[in-house]
C-alpha cells in the first residue's frame, strides 16, 4: 500500500513539474477584479485609484473625517460590502458635508468616482 501511494506521489509530482497536469481551482482575478474582491465583509472600501487599485482603506462604521487616513481627498473607486443592507455614502467634506460623491447599495461598487479625489467622510443610511 505504502509503495503504491509513494509511486503515485512521484508520478503526480513529475507530471506537475513538466506541466502535464491541468490547474484546478478558481481562475485568477483580473487586475480590476482583484481589488474589489478583497474588500472585507462588513466594510466600505475606498481605493486610491480607479478600478479598485492602489491602496485600499476599510471603513466599518460612520466616519466624520477621513483626514487621519491617507485616503482623504484621494479616493477614486469604492465598494459597499456591508452587512445590513444600508447604503454607504461618501461625502465631499468632513462631517458629511458638501456633495455626496457616491451612494452605494449593499454589494455594489463604483469603478471611478465623479468627482474624483474628493471624499472626506462616510456614513451609512437606508436611503440616498
Amino acid at each position: 500500500m505504502w509503495k503504491m501511494r509513494f509511486t503515485w506521489v512521484r508520478v503526480l509530482s513529475v507530471a506537475a513539474l513538466i506541466g502535464v497536469l491541468p490547474v484546478v481551482g478558481p481562475q485568477a482575478a483580473s487586475a480590476h477584479e482583484a481589488g474589489w474582491a478583497f474588500c472585507p465583509y462588513g466594510a466600505l472600501c475606498a481605493y486610491w485609484d480607479s478600478h479598485y487599485s492602489g491602496n485600499r482603506y476599510q471603513f466599518f462604521g460612520t466616519n466624520s473625517s477621513w483626514h487621519s487616513w491617507g485616503i482623504a481627498d484621494d479616493d477614486s473607486s469604492s465598494r459597499n460590502n456591508g452587512t445590513t443592507g444600508m447604503r454607504a455614502r461618501i461625502w465631499e467634506h468632513t462631517n458629511y458635508g458638501g456633495r455626496q460623491i457616491v451612494c452605494l447599495p449593499k454589494g455594489t461598487r463604483v469603478a471611478h468616482h465623479s468627482p474624483n479625489d474628493k471624499g472626506s467622510s462616510n456614513d451609512w443610511q437606508w436611503f440616498c
